[in-house]
Formats: structure tokens, C-alpha cells, sequence
């Protein structure tokens, strides 16, 4: 097992010099991981027609099998997508057809997600309904209660968020499926930042669909996520760009359509190695452990809230910024573009409920120093 913190950052290519609380942005992959997806384009580039025709599927489909046993998920289950809003879209278009649907989504629906569903329920004429979720939130039955109004027999499909982005809420996710599937017909959790964040087992979850991203918490390239279906969803479940594999069933569908450089894809099982080899619970116990820490932290330093208690919290924490004119003057990209600047931290700052928030998102390469600076950054703002 290796040892965290900032002394394991030379394993990445980020500046040393930056401070990055922003992981969960668009990840940032480590070396190793970086160069053996090179490998794998060198192997593509020497022959690419045998490559493309031969060897790809044999490799994927092993891959696919490994993952699934990461991620929990039933063999035969899971395809490979470019991210999961390119997932979700597939998901969209396979079932949002008739002006009678109705979609369900929350306030904390990532904004590519719920564009998705706004843009093909307006085509249609279908509905998209919105359940308000409190937060800050102190427990998961505030956010079961929250969906209760909603869950109506007229709902098509419930948009779930496993981690929600910006307000980083680790959701009460069997319970919640659960309650949907029993008034509605179909369940999608979106799971971008689960893999790699939490312990997973897809299977458990009972979701019709679960998508995940690989280039987060996992540390895959970019380019690298996953779409799991339920045995009796996969043959009618389709991906949005249709090519030559329609009609030849869930995998083959997915797995082409069209060219693209499959690299990503293939790296996954090298970021799978890398997990392994610095030990897996460890190194997700470290980053929770440590976002949680950071929540208590900045919360107590500032006199602020932070949004979800220690139970609802992974690898990721919203914190409230302190209550200060200067603050609020300057707002949320003056602030980001400040700390970047100024202190060289990387951290995404936000509006809610008219107060500033900051998220932190934190990884193997993280220790507590890097919340100390920006703690104590963010006190010297004066405005200039």
C-alpha cells in the first residue's frame, strides 16, 4: 500500500507549484496510466484495420468483464461510452418518445444531464418535472421526503444523481431507486463521480440503468466511461449515434459507432492496476476521509456550513464562504480567477441560496496543507 499526500504527486503530471482541489472537475490521469494509453495508440497507428477489425473487440470485451467486477455489475451488463452524457443521451433517445412521458429530474441534475432531457421531451412534447432537494442537507430522509410529491404513475423515467456535482451529496441511493421503482416505470442514476469516489455495487442498486465516468475518481483517461443496463432494458437501449453495428444487439451497438481512437477505453485496465497496486479501500478511505476533514475545517475557520453531513459526503465537500461584502463584490469567476493568480489554487466557487460556496474535491495526491493554503488564502481577499 502506498502513502498519500503530496508526496505521491510526482506520480501525476500536475504542476507542483498549483494547489489542485479540483479533481472533480475532469480528473487528472497519472503517468503511468498516461503512457500506456500511448502504448496502446502505438499498437493502434502500426496496423490500424487489424487493430480496429481484430483485436479491439477481444480486448474490450475483456476489459468490460473486469471492470464489471470492479464497479459490481452483472457480467454481459456493461458498454463502453466516450462519457457519461453521451450514456445518458443513448438512455434518452432509446425511451423519450411519446408526449405522455414525463421525466423526473431534481435542481441538482448536472446541466448537460438535464439538457438532454429538456431538449428531446421538447421535441416530443413530453414533460420534464423538477423535485426541489433541500440543502444544505443533514440526512437522506430529507431528500426521500423531497421526492415524495413527485413520484406520480405518470412518471416515464426518474434521473437520479448518485454524487451531485456542485453540491457534492452522496445520495441515499437504494432507498430512493427503490421508492421510484415502485410508482414508476424506469430508474437512471447518473454515477459521473461514483467510480473510483465509493465502494460500488451496481448490481444492489436495482437501477434500470447506471452510467459512470472512468476519467474521475478511477483515474482513466478522458474519454472513458461505462453504461450498465438491466437484462431486460439492454436490447431496447440504443446508442444516440446509430452506425453500422444497429440491429447486432447492446454490445456491439455501443461498442461501434463509428471510428474513434478506442485508447481511452483500453486504459481503463491500467488504472485499474494502478488501484491495485496503491490499494483500493485505502486510497478511497484517504480521499473521503480527507474531504471530510476539509468540510469540518474550512467550516469551523470560516464560521460557515458545510453542505452535507459526514454521512452524505465522499471524496468531494461544499463549504459556505464567509458572510463578507468584499466577497460577495467580487463573486464567483473574480474569486476562482483570485485564488488561481494570486495563491495558484484551483477550486471551483459558486452561488446558492444568493451565499458563495466553494467545492473541494480531493485525491490520492492531496493532504491537509493544501486546505490550510486555501483556508487561509481566501481570508486575505481584499478585493484587488
Amino acid at each position: 500500500m502506498a502513502s498519500f499526500g503530496r508526496g505521491i504527486l510526482q506520480d501525476w503530471f500536475l504542476n507542483e507549484e498549483l494547489t489542485f482541489l479540483n479533481h472533480g472537475a475532469f480528473g487528472a490521469v497519472p503517468k503511468r496510466v498516461f503512457w500506456a494509453q500511448e502504448k496502446w495508440r502505438r499498437e493502434l497507428e502500426a496496423q490500424p484495420v487489424m487493430f480496429l477489425n481484430q483485436v479491439l473487440d477481444p480486448e474490450l470485451k475483456k476489459l468490460a468483464e473486469r471492470l464489471s467486477n470492479f464497479v459490481g455489475a452483472s457480467p454481459g451488463q456493461l458498454v463502453f461510452t466516450c462519457n457519461t452524457t453521451e450514456a445518458i443521451s443513448g438512455v434518452a433517445h432509446s425511451i423519450i418518445r411519446s408526449p405522455d412521458d414525463e421525466v423526473l429530474l431534481t435542481d441538482q441534475t448536472h446541466e448537460g444531464v438535464a439538457n438532454i432531457f429538456l431538449h428531446l421531451c421538447g421535441r416530443v412534447g413530453a414533460r420534464v418535472n423538477r423535485v426541489a432537494l433541500p440543502w444544505p442537507v443533514r440526512s437522506g430522509t430529507e431528500i426521500l421526503d423531497a421526492f415524495e410529491p413527485y413520484l406520480t404513475g405518470s412518471t416515464r423515467l426518474v434521473v437520479l444523481g448518485h454524487v451531485s456535482s456542485k453540491q457534492s451529496v452522496v445520495m441515499p441511493l437504494k432507498d430512493l431507486v427503490r421508492a421510484c421503482q415502485r410508482v414508476c416505470s424506469s430508474v437512471i442514476v447518473d454515477g459521473a463521480h461514483a467510480p473510483g469516489m465509493l465502494d460500488l455495487e451496481i448490481s444492489d442498486i436495482g437501477a434500470d440503468w447506471y452510467v459512470g465516468n472512468c476519467h474521475k475518481w478511477l483515474l482513466a483517461p478522458k474519454g472513458a466511461a461505462f453504461l450498465v443496463a438491466a437484462a431486460d432494458k439492454s436490447r431496447a437501449t440504443h446508442p444516440a449515434t446509430i452506425s453500422t453495428s444497429y440491429g447486432r444487439g447492446f454490445w456491439s451497438e455501443f461498442s461501434w459507432t463509428g471510428t474513434r481512437d478506442p485508447s481511452a477505453w483500453l486504459s481503463i485496465g491500467d488504472a485499474l492496476d494502478f488501484w491495485s497496486q496503491v490499494g483500493e479501500k485505502a486510497g478511497r478511505d484517504y480521499m473521503c476521509s480527507l474531504a471530510d476533514w476539509a468540510g469540518e475545517q474550512l467550516a469551523s475557520d470560516w464560521h460557515t456550513e458545510r453542505g452535507a453531513v459526514s454521512d452524505m459526503t465522499g471524496a468531494m465537500v461544499a463549504v459556505r464562504l464567509p458572510e463578507n461584502s468584499v466577497l460577495e463584490a467580487a463573486g464567483p469567476e473574480t474569486l476562482h480567477d483570485w485564488l488561481l493568480r494570486v495563491h495558484k489554487i484551483e477550486v471551483p466557487i459558486f452561488i446558492h441560496g444568493g451565499s458563495l460556496w466553494l467545492r473541494i474535491s480531493t485525491h490520492l495526491y492531496n493532504d491537509e496543507s493544501d486546505v490550510f493554503r486555501l483556508s487561509q488564502a481566501l481570508l486575505q481577499y481584499d478585493g484587488r
